[in-house]
């Protein structure tokens, strides 16, 4: 599969030269810039320090490594020591620059519609159901996992495999001076915010805020380009008037009111997922969907838009809707067996906002529900403190109270600094334990766990607790602790 020829770094302005230049036009498979993604047939991009992050520093290999990875060019910022044979090298002073420049090369060459899908919540999820929708119909690029930050969206569209009929890439709104570049180079053909909800209030200190960022992916819509909006939002007219500001041809819009084009009629909780039924234009369109959860019944609503949006009929895509799966860490249900029953574990611990936690809440209400009937067991609750809420971190953490209380948790065992805010609004008999020692809060709660309990894992996968719990978890079944 062709994605890159040398003529893209010898004749497209792409800031750099050959330290030494591959004998022959290549067929590159992939590109990566973290080594442990490199395939065969991969371009390595070293991420270059200071304009990535200083942590990437921490991850270089040696070029014999990269190529015992499967990698046949490398872009470095340095000159090598020596190039094991067999390698292609090329040096750019800044590597971020060279990927920026690579995307810009291949997103100009793609002819396939290019979605981008950004929202406080639902991203990744929204992300995936529209690619397997989208597959149905033809080849479909997405972007990996959640590479949505900057250097992760310009991989992703160097990355689009010739031939793709379709692609679909995730779109955050972290830091601001990167939204409005990475949108220009992304250029999308349609745009899609699921939700405004409170999220990296450090850089947005409000809602309105946080839609202004949002709403600057609409920049970089390409002419004729459409807009995929959440009806339901307080900031849908908000948002609707920036598409517009900025050329939006259409906006198409999903949700519960009745003045959505892809409206919500009724849905019913089942064991593995839920049972949709909406209406669009006055026809009907019934589904079943494999991913429990409202957030998610509404999520699939937003994938159904963007088919709208494109002009694409959804009914001989739904059964894609249907065989979804949950996403690693994204509400996605497992069960330890110990001698005399079970825990049943929801894992929603990929990244953490107050609008997530009550969705993992609401989600676990309806699993009882669907499932087994009235739950027997007790209901305990991980929380991990959410990082990058900056100056209204107390308020929100405080806020986490209420729906902690509302759907009946019996115990929490929270971790990290802002937590105690949390602590402190709820009932000292619902506070099992508050400590900053994963350790801690791993040997404690392994003592408390007994079968029947249902047990919700709801932090952020940079806290790394998960990777203390997990195999603790695990070896509850196997007796090894």
């Amino acid at each position: 599969m062709l994605l890159f020829d040398s003529k893209i770094f010898d004749g497209v302005q792409i800031t750099g030269g050959w330290l030494r230049a591959p004998d022959r036009v290549l067929d590159y498979q992939g590109i990566a810039y973290l080594p442990t993604d490199i395939g065969p047939g991969f371009v390595y991009i070293q991420p270059s320090y200071p304009s990535w992050s200083a942590g990437y520093e921490k991850q270089r290999e040696s070029l014999e490594r990269l190529r015992m990875r499967g990698a046949i060019t490398v872009v470095l910022d340095t000159l090598p020591e020596d190039i094991p044979a067999g390698l292609a090298v090329f040096i750019s002073p800044d590597t971020t620059l060279a990927l920026a420049e690579l995307a810009t090369v291949a997103r100009n060459r793609a002819q396939a519609p290019l979605v981008c899908v950004t929202g406080s919540v639902g991203k990744s999820t929204t992300k995936r159901g529209v690619a397997a929708l989208l597959s149905r119909l033809g080849a479909t690029h997405e972007s990996q996992r959640n590479f949505n930050h900057y250097q992760g969206v310009l991989l992703s569209l160097a990355a689009i495999p010739s031939g793709t009929a379709y692609s679909v890439l995730e779109f955050s709104s972290d830091l601001p001076r990167f939204t409005l570049p990475k949108a220009m180079i992304a250029a999308p053909d349609l745009a899609v915010v699921t939700d405004i909800q409170f999220d990296h209030t450090d850089c947005y200190p409000s809602l309105a805020a946080i839609a202004d960022q949002k709403s600057l992916l609409f920049r970089g819509l390409r002419p004729g380009g459409k807009v995929v909006l959440n009806r339901d939002s307080p900031y849908f007219s908000r948002l609707a008037a920036a598409a517009y500001a900025y050329g939006a041809l259409e906006v198409i819009s999903f949700g519960t009111s009745p003045l959505a084009d892809l409206s919500l009629v009724g849905w019913s909780p089942e064991a593995e997922g839920s049972a949709v039924e909406a209406v669009h234009r006055g026809r009907r369109i019934a589904y079943q969907l494999g991913i429990p959860g409202r957030h998610n019944v509404l999520n699939s609503l937003a994938m159904l838009s963007v088919l709208v949006a494109l002009g694409l009929d959804p009914q001989p895509c739904l059964p894609a809707l249907a065989e979804l799966a949950s996403l690693p860490r994204h509400c996605s249900l497992q069960c330890i067996d110990l001698p005399g029953g079970q825990i049943q574990i929801l894992d929603d611990s990929f990244s953490s906002n107050p609008a997530s936690l009550r969705s993992a809440l609401e989600t676990l209400a309806l699993l009882t529900v669907a499932g087994s009937g009235a739950m027997s067991g007790r209901r305990l609750l991980v929380l991990g403190a959410i990082d990058e809420l900056g100056e209204r971190s107390e308020e929100l953490h405080v806020s986490l109270a209420d729906p902690i209380m509302r759907f009946g948790i019996d115990r929490v065992y929270a971790y990290g600094d802002q937590a105690r805010h949390t602590c402190a609004a709820l009932p000292a008999s619902t506070v099992a334990l508050h400590t900053l020692s994963a350790a801690q809060l791993k040997d404690a709660l392994l003592a408390d766990l007994r079968p029947g309990d249902w047990l919700i894992l709801k932090f952020s996968r940079h806290s790394n607790l998960g990777e203390r719990l997990w195999p603790a978890l695990r070896s509850l079944s196997t007796g090894t602790i």
